[in-house]
């Protein structure tokens, strides 16, 4: 049996929202610098303070997903 069948479908799922996850604040970063390099910081300063917030709910979300995920398959084998 190759390793992809024996992962269940959440594991699959926690590890491809990880994926995206760190794209996502990699990409914000990346966005960051541009505008700080480009002299456009202040205006991405108003919508700072949500993005962070969403990108720390997103963080907490993922760990909750993570122990969901850990404590089912830990129970299915």
């Amino acid at each position: 049996m190759s390793l992809n069948n024996r992962r269940g479908f959440m594991f699959r799922w926690v590890g491809r929202f990880i994926k995206y996850y760190l794209l996502g604040v990699f990409g914000f970063a990346v966005v960051c610098a541009v505008a700080f390099v480009m002299d456009l910081f202040p205006l991405l300063l108003p919508f700072l303070p949500m993005l962070i917030e969403l990108i720390v709910r997103l963080a907490a979300l993922l760990l909750i997903f993570i122990a969901i995920v850990i404590v089912i398959e830990s129970l299915h084998y």
